[in-house]
C-alpha cells in the first residue's frame, strides 16, 4: 500500500484498522524478509549494498 499506492502510514493504519506502529513494524519486518532472502540468492551483497 505505502510503495504501490503511495499511502502514508497513518491512511494504512485506518484502512486496516490497526495501530499506526503496528503498520510500522509490518512494513519492517517485510523489507527485512526480504533483504535476507535476496542475500542467501546472492541478488544483494551482506548488508545491503548491491
Amino acid at each position: 500500500m505505502r510503495h504501490y499506492q503511495g499511502l502514508r502510514y497513518a491512511e494504512i493504519a485506518e484502512v486496516l484498522g490497526c495501530p499506526i506502529g503496528t503498520v510500522k513494524s509490518r512494513i519492517h519486518y517485510a523489507i527485512s524478509h526480504l533483504r535476507d532472502r535476496f542475500e542467501r540468492k546472492g541478488i544483494l551483497a551482506e548488508g545491503g549494498a548491491p
